[in-house]
């Protein structure tokens, strides 16, 4: 009596169950990245035309995944809709670090005065090129970027992490 009851409810939650999966797996799984990664920073190494490739990390790395939190080279694009911004730091001349005792000028680099201005790509490639190697930038993207080609930013902002060479202090009087 109580079995045809029984196995009609189980047949029924059954079906629901294996049809939620079916949806899960086949139309919410593949649409959603594993991981909502929206920011990566580090040094630029390359510019070519509107390609700008970063070796640094995902900002934040992505907890418990050792393989997201390591360096690596990152490729995005800027286009017409990408804001760019550069942070320029009034960094100590070349004459006060020769000035200092053995040559050796102590300072924080959060300490000195900086200003946040509007930037282009044509001054980021030029800060690059006049600057190789101490040209950090950080790029923020609409949408998750983990296992993505080539996305374009939303948003860059650029700056010196060093002491430019003495022909290429910005933002200084020389």
């Amino acid at each position: 009596m109580y079995k045809s009851p029984l196995k009609i409810i189980l047949v029924v939650v059954l079906f629901f169950a294996v049809s939620w999966a079916v949806y899960y797996f086949f139309y919410i799984l593949p649409g959603k990245s594993q991981f909502d990664i929206r920011k990566f920073g580090g040094n630029v190494v390359s510019i070519e035309d509107d390609l700008v490739t970063l070796n640094g990390v995902f900002i934040p790395a992505p907890a418990g995944s050792l393989d997201l939190s390591a360096k690596r080279n990152f490729t995005f694009r800027v286009d017409e809709e990408t804001r760019l911004s550069k942070i320029e730091i009034k960094w100590p001349t070349w004459e006060e670090v020769a000035a200092a005792p053995e040559g050796r000028l102590k300072f924080s680099v959060e300490d000195l005065p900086s200003e946040q201005k509007e930037g282009d790509i044509e001054d980021l490639k030029n800060w690059f090129l006049s600057n190789p190697n101490i040209l950090y930038a950080e790029a923020n993207f609409e949408k998750s970027i983990y296992k993505s080609e080539n996305p374009v930013a939303v948003e860059v902002v650029y700056k010196l992490r060093a002491i430019p060479a003495p022909s290429t202090q910005t933002g200084q009087e020389q």
